[in-house]
């Protein structure tokens, strides 16, 4: 209880000021302020849609149906949708703790673990971003499907198995990234579980639970590890057949190489490492780059370096290679292998795969002090040093959230040519009736990548209700010549020549924008005052 209580101090100390924070344009009104799903409520036909569509590229029901329950009690509140977020990786750091705990029984080594899991900065993006509730949400029921794991290990019953099962499941639901769990599982088996047992020669037995096991049976036990895995992974292989469908239009791999695609992942890699030790320069989106294929060939060479070097210590120091491995293979699904979106990385990727990395430093430094016989004094002291260094920087990291036009300032200071923050800026300061200041970063934005639909939509429609209707309807043409299927962009075109006294032209965007989205009120609304209109001019 002490130690909970002291997580629980810790993390509401550092992270409450998000209970301030509102909404960001980013997938925040994608996921809440704009969703029509969400802004319905839980209802039998919401949770129906929740598991049918594939909003924002994404199929995770669950995470639709924990905004809609959010919404139902908090209305557009941004503050409480916040404080959801914060108390689910509240329950995540202190479920780490007593998984650790109970795998290991040592229980400072697990806190600390859980500590760095809490407080890291680069934690901060899956916690203080609306959007990422799936981030929170998925990882708590990972969390659970490993406990469930662990009492399967001891008790052995189908009850058991059913409820990781179910967990799992639920898992899946609120974010496919934890298809890579079974894989973990495996990596627990090793250490702390000591369930596969490699590593007895032709001569040797080992007494288990009262029973003499040849290196035979042994063997047998390793493959049943894979077996009792199966529906696991089976689930895991559905839900990255369902995952490839609803993002096959986010889908970027095509448009880049494969080499450019292995180049990025490990450079992430490494890039990954550096930051769990100088968490600085953190930005909401990281556009890709150029990467020296030496840069590139360096990174391979510092991963298969590390990775050699923990399996030749495998018998001796087993958490660190089920530490490392675990970082490798949790990130696979996000590295960029296959693309998915316009990122390079993200922060919130981290979430998950800094665990294995964080067992690493705290198990090996806690060893280093007992092999060298230092005080207790000599673990403490600098252990709360680096808990008072990541808390004021995560603090400050946070603070960043506050709003889109802090975020993305801030984002811009880091890499002037990220054109997400550019557009993300450009929607804060037209809301805030910056017009010339939203017009520049749009303009940016088509500098930096020309064919972006949201950039030259909203710009188009700014500068036509600035009176540069001709420049305005090319952008918005471009848009729609990107992607014909835009239903807004046919909108504000109709507005457009509508507001130019050409209601035949406008009536015939405005029906397809109606065709592209069937029910669009501006658009029934602007057919019939253009048809109003025409019958006027007639007579």
């Amino acid at each position: 209880m002490f130690i909970a209580s002291l997580l629980i101090t810790l993390i509401f100390t550092v992270y409450w000021q998000v209970t301030n924070h509102d909404f960001i344009s980013l997938d925040d009104a994608a996921y809440v302020t704009d969703n029509d799903l969400v802004k319905g409520g839980l209802t039998a036909k919401g949770i129906t849609e929740a598991f049918t569509t594939t909003q924002a590229c994404n199929w995770h029901p669950l995470t639709w149906i924990s905004h809609m329950i959010d919404f139902g009690f908090f209305g557009l509140n941004p503050g409480m949708h916040h404080l959801v977020n914060l108390i689910f990786h509240t329950l995540n750091s202190l479920l780490l703790f007593c998984i650790l705990q109970q795998l290991t029984g040592a229980t400072w080594r697990s806190a600390a673990v859980a500590v760095l899991f809490a407080i890291h900065p680069l934690h901060v993006e899956s916690v203080a971003w609306i959007a990422e509730r799936k981030d929170v949400l998925s990882t708590f029921f990972w969390m659970l499907t490993i406990m469930g794991y662990i009492r399967y290990t001891r008790f052995k019953s189908f009850k058991t198995y059913f409820i990781m099962l179910l967990c799992y499941i639920l898992g899946l639901l609120s974010k496919p990234m934890l298809v890579t769990l079974p894989f973990a599982l495996l990596l627990l088996d090793f250490w702390p579980l000591n369930r596969w047992n490699i590593f007895l020669k032709e001569t040797e037995i080992k007494f288990i639970s009262g029973n003499c096991v040849s290196l035979k049976e042994q063997r047998a036990r390793l493959i049943n590890l894979f077996i009792e895995k199966i529906p696991l992974f089976l689930l895991a292989f559905i839900s990255c057949g369902i995952t490839l469908y609803a993002q096959r239009g986010a889908i970027k791999s095509l448009d880049l190489s494969l080499i450019t695609r292995i180049s990025n992942a490990v450079n992430s890699y490494v890039i990954y490492l550096i930051k769990t030790m100088w968490p600085f320069d953190l930005a909401l989106f990281y556009p890709f780059y150029y990467i020296n294929p030496l840069c590139a060939i360096l990174c391979a060479l510092i991963l298969c370096l590390i990775s050699l070097s923990v399996l030749a210590v495998i018998k001796r120091l087993p958490y660190l290679t089920v530490g490392w491995f675990w970082y490798l293979g949790t990130l696979i699904p996000v590295i960029g292998i296959v693309q998915i979106g316009g990122q390079s990385m993200a922060d919130r990727y981290t979430y998950i795969p800094f665990i294995g990395i964080f067992i690493m430093i705290a198990w090996s430094f806690t060893d280093l002090i007992e092999r060298w016989r230092l005080s207790r004094t000599t673990l403490w002291i600098p252990f709360a040093v680096v808990l008072i260094l990541l808390s004021a920087r995560t603090h400050d990291q946070i603070g960043l959230w506050k709003d889109s036009e802090t975020l993305c300032r801030h984002a811009l200071k880091i890499n002037y040519d990220n054109y997400v923050a550019h557009c993300d800026l450009a929607l804060a300061l037209k809301k805030k009736g910056d017009v010339d200041g939203a017009i520049m970063h749009y303009k940016e934005v088509l500098r930096l990548n020309p064919e972006n639909c949201v950039a030259n939509n909203n710009l188009g429609t700014l500068l036509s209700q600035t009176g540069q209707k001709d420049e305005g309807i090319q952008h918005l043409l471009t848009a729609l010549k990107v992607n014909p299927h835009l239903a807004d962009t046919y909108y504000n075109l109709g507005i457009v020549y509508y507001q130019s006294g050409n209601s035949r032209k406008a009536m015939e965007y405005f029906q397809k924008a109606l065709q592209e989205k069937p029910g669009h009120t501006g658009a029934v609304e602007g057919i019939n005052a253009s048809l109003k209109n025409l019958q006027e001019t007639e007579k």
